[in-house]
């Protein structure tokens, strides 16, 4: 599946997000850590574009992914 263009994101663990509306994904890539030095491009499937939005413009996406995303929907990456 290609990436879509991703959105520079400021946060403490989050480098960029990205959403595909014609295969609800959201695209989410952390910042580099030893394990994961390029980052850690994850996936998140059947997300509409109304929640990637909340995500992509919350104050704090790290809370934004944990509270509307990570226990609602599937995971890959």
């Amino acid at each position: 599946m290609p990436v879509p263009e991703m959105q520079r994101i400021s946060s403490s663990h989050v480098w960029d997000v990205g959403h595909d509306p014609d295969t609800q994904t959201l695209f989410v890539r952390f910042k580099p850590s030893v394990k994961h030095p390029a980052g850690r491009l994850v996936q998140y499937l059947g997300v509409d574009a109304d929640t990637a939005q909340r995500v992509m413009t919350a104050p704090s996406v790290g809370q934004a992914l944990h509270s509307f995303v990570k226990s609602v929907f599937e995971m890959r990456g």
